[in-house]
């Protein structure tokens, strides 16, 4: 359950006011106002007004909170949409009497993705930058993949809120007037698991297309917006991670 940014900012005022000014809290006002999403709402058969209120667009695109028994869009991607509603972890997270480390266990066991965990922050980063339904591909014009993303880059571009970076004695909490770097070692650690993520996400996307990717003279299909098929962009990220993981050896 969505507490809400709000709750967030009690604590972490700087990162919040960060995360205003990022794409991911941005994108509510672009995404309804957009040519693009006109076009694919279309295909779907909506109005560009009811894409922040389908669940198929929700999942990724908007952050949803129970207001009056009624389950309303707030925000576009908020805290939550990363690190997990924060109703059954907030007062964990809050317990300042315990250890910081007992603290992130705890938060962590009542289903936080906390930062300490590179696995758990990352995956909710590939559930979105890599698409798993092949008809809202095929039929919408959806990318299958968000262009671009790779995990270091941008984890240390607009999303970088790390407590893991520290200066001195103390955790660093705001970067924007006194940026900090990502420890070399969290970098690797960032840049192999999340080609490693990304390719298991995109195999796994990739196993259920059932869409043929050629047709019957064994040219590429090509999409209506020019896009190969769905199983053609994921197979093409496959080999786009294969290139950069031999450049690494």
């Amino acid at each position: 359950m969505v507490v809400g940014v709000e709750t967030c900012r009690d604590c972490h005022e700087e990162m919040v006011m960060e995360w205003e000014q990022s794409s991911h809290a941005t994108s509510l006002e672009k995404m309804t106002s957009s040519d693009v999403t006109a076009k694919i709402a279309g295909k779907l058969g909506l109005e560009l007004s009811e894409i922040p209120m389908t669940a198929s667009c929700i999942r990724c695109h908007f952050t949803q909170e129970n207001l009056t028994g009624t389950a309303q869009t707030t925000t576009a991607v908020s805290c939550e949409s990363c690190h997990g509603g924060a109703l059954d972890w907030i007062e964990e997270h809050n317990q300042k009497a315990i250890s910081r480390e007992a603290r992130i266990e705890n938060s962590k066991a009542h289903g936080m993705a906390h930062p300490a965990s590179v696995l758990d922050v990352s995956r909710s980063c590939f559930e979105c930058h890599v698409i798993d339904d092949e008809q809202l591909v095929n039929h919408a014009g959806h990318p299958a993949l968000t262009e671009g993303f790779e995990l270091l880059s941008w984890y240390s571009g607009e999303v970088k809120h790390n407590f893991l970076v520290s200066k001195g004695d103390s955790s660093v909490k705001d970067h924007s007037e006194e940026p900090q770097s990502v420890p070399q070692n969290r970098k690797r650690m960032y840049f192999l698991s999340g080609k490693l993520l990304h390719l298991g996400y995109l195999m796994q996307s990739l196993a259920t297309a059932r869409d043929a990717p050629v047709d019957k003279t064994g040219k590429f299909i090509r999409l209506e917006n020019g896009n190969f098929t769905y199983a053609v962009q994921l197979a093409r990220g496959i080999k786009r991670i294969q290139r950069d993981m031999e450049d690494v050896l």
